[in-house]
């Protein structure tokens, strides 16, 4: 590695993202990368934190991710509590999928 001893593995805290000598970068860094992508492409400018919002809201109403990995994911160390209450939202045709689940479980 081009750092060599300077290299501190591990010390990035468990972050997705680290720099050259292993350090966890600070949010300014992405959240400037992904504004000036945002402007290059044309696009409405919007903020890290709605990206963020977003990306765990969609994990957590595609119902393919639990619960507990995406609040771990998001660091929450709540086990779900936080993500439950700020990114499920219900959608059209919850209500309806769900009268039928209990229907077909009461063999109605």
């Amino acid at each position: 590695m081009a750092a060599g001893e300077a290299y501190r593995p591990g010390s990035h805290g468990g972050y997705v993202a680290a720099d050259e000598i292993g350090a966890g970068y600070s949010t300014q860094r992405p959240r400037g990368t992904f504004y000036r992508l945002v402007e290059s492409a044309g696009l409405r400018r919007i903020t890290f934190y709605h990206v963020r919002h977003s990306a765990l809201s969609y994990l957590l109403n595609s119902g393919q991710v639990p619960i507990a990995v995406v609040a771990a994911w998001a660091g929450h160390a709540d086990g779900g509590t936080t993500a439950l209450k700020h990114y499920i939202r219900g959608r059209p045709g919850d209500l309806e999928a769900a009268r039928d689940a209990i229907a077909a479980l009461l063999g109605a």
